[in-house]
């Protein structure tokens, strides 16, 4: 069964690095909850439709994070929750109506559970930032403070110290290059991890010849303009060769980093991004480091995935124990 996702989340997932925002410089633990605690309740577009709710939250590193919430029925709390980071030019809102119950991609997901889905965003053009702010690590942030604090304050989950939900990540386009990079980071954090159309270049953009090689061997597909322009964007916010390789998947492998966690990947075979062949050599260089890594092409340009494979994945493999 295919689908298609063609929505907002259509453009690049060129890899673009953000500048963090200004926070205080005062570490105390006082003053870094007055900064966590500055929440801000939103609401979605069309909330009789979706069900959900939006907020924000000032993280101690400086940005905000905005959140959205599918609802869901708090008598039943399940004990799994998934995360989601939307693609370039999304908002955290943008995932309300695939989370809705009538969408396919919700029932991909939710087919064996009773499901809650958390959408995360710094912005529409934001990698997540992993270089420090005020001596903090944004995704630090995050994972310690922010997932935690929302699953609390607004999920109103109760566990013990040493205990919690398990997480879930997905990543569409852009928002899948963050959810490796957060996973190769932090690997025991969530059990599973799905990169749907991932940002996957597999050049080096600070080198003139690899770009122009990746273009002659992706001619047939490639929009040259889109793939220049994120070419242009990754030299202005990452700034270094060094700064690329240390953020790549491919480096990730190498090291090591996704040998436990079980991950699903699917892309469409005409995108125009050229992200086809990074994600084809992803796989090729994963799938023996990894028993439970799964990759399904399917015919589509960005953003286009299959959607019976990723209902096969949760239902059998995401909730897999992680080894020790």
């Amino acid at each position: 069964m295919k689908f298609i996702f063609k929505s907002i989340f259509y453009l690049l997932a060129s890899i673009l690095v953000s500048s963090c925002g200004s926070g205080s410089n005062d570490n105390s633990n006082s003053d870094k909850k007055n900064d966590i605690n500055k929440v801000e309740e939103l609401k979605t577009e069309d909330n009789s439709e979706y069900g959900g709710a939006c907020g924000k939250i000032k993280l101690p590193s400086g940005p905000q994070l905005h959140y959205c919430y599918r609802d869901f029925q708090r008598s039943m709390l399940p004990d799994n929750i998934t995360y989601f980071l939307h693609g370039l030019n999304g908002k955290a809102g943008d995932m309300l109506p695939f989370l809705s119950g009538s969408s396919l991609f919700y029932n991909a997901i939710a087919d064996h559970r009773s499901p809650v889905f958390v959408s995360l965003s710094f912005g529409p053009n934001d990698i997540i930032p992993f270089e420090k702010n005020n001596g903090r690590h944004s995704v630090e942030d995050i994972l310690n403070f922010a997932i935690p604090w929302i699953e609390r304050e607004v999920l109103k989950y109760r566990y013990s110290p040493g205990e919690s939900p398990n997480r879930h990540l997905v990543g569409i386009s852009l928002g899948a290059f963050n959810a490796l990079n957060i996973v190769a980071n932090n690997p025991e954090y969530f059990k599973s991890l799905t990169a749907l159309c991932p940002a996957l270049f597999n050049f080096d953009p600070f080198d003139a010849e690899s770009v122009s090689n990746y273009l002659a061997r992706n001619r047939q597909v490639v929009d040259t303009n889109l793939v220049l322009s994120s070419v242009k964007e990754i030299q202005e916010k990452i700034q270094s060769s060094e700064n690329w390789t240390n953020r790549s998947p491919f480096t990730h492998i190498k090291n090591g980093k996704f040998n436990d966690i079980p991950m699903f990947v699917s892309i469409g075979t005409e995108d125009e991004y050229g992200f086809t062949e990074g994600a084809d050599i992803f796989s090729s260089q994963l799938k023996d480091q990894n028993s439970h890594f799964f990759y399904k092409r399917t015919q589509g340009r960005h953003c286009s995935f299959e959607l019976g494979s990723l209902k096969t994945f949760f239902k059998n493999y995401a909730d897999l124990p992680r080894k020790r």
